[in-house]
């Protein structure tokens, strides 16, 4: 709670004593209207102590937003972490239906909150790129992704790498190993 206070104060700056020095004279202005003192007008320690309760905590609150915000659009990498594979065959539960006999690749991926959709995303095995067949466009923690891979079936390991774009900026996992040996159903671990 104290390191809160303090950064409020910090963020309020100089204007934390015009806050301070509000709340003061408001609270001596309505002691003496009250108590009848001093001729001290109710309009004006009323002025003061709305200026000190509500419109500097405002300006606290826009400088914390602008900050907020200055943030949130910042340049932000996209970490794509593969988790774990599979190989099917087209029409298998959850696989592409199309080509017929396809062989596929699922990926099951990670990635960290970017607020911003992928919106291509490729496999590259060798130099040759294979693009999804599907994926979440949407922002998700976890996405499963398919790619045909028929012709890399049965050709024993490899390393692959995901390529993700967005706003065309390319995103890239690192080499990863995938055992295209494996039979098709079971999902392996990366």
């Amino acid at each position: 709670m104290r390191q809160s206070l303090w950064e409020y104060i910090t963020v309020l700056g100089h204007w934390g004593w015009v806050v301070l020095m509000g709340i003061i004279a408001g609270g001596a202005g309505a002691y003496l209207d009250i108590s009848g003192r001093l001729g001290f007008p109710t309009w004006l320690w009323m002025v003061l102590l709305v200026v000190g309760l509500a419109v500097i905590p405002l300006l606290a609150f826009h400088k914390v937003r602008v900050q907020r915000d200055k943030a949130l659009g910042a340049e932000q990498s996209l970490v794509l972490t593969p988790h774990t594979y599979a190989i099917g065959l087209s029409g298998m539960t959850g696989y592409p239906d199309e080509p017929d006999n396809a062989d596929w690749l699922c990926l099951e991926v990670a990635v960290n909150p970017i607020y911003k959709p992928i919106d291509t995303l490729d496999l590259l095995i060798d130099s040759e790129t294979i693009h999804a067949n599907h994926w979440l466009g949407k922002n998700v923690a976890a996405f499963n992704a398919y790619f045909n891979v028929t012709e890399w079936r049965w050709k024993g390991k490899n390393q692959v790498e995901l390529i993700a774009n967005v706003d065309n900026k390319m995103h890239r996992s690192g080499r990863i190993n995938i055992d295209f040996d494996v039979e098709a159903w079971g999902s392996h671990r990366i």
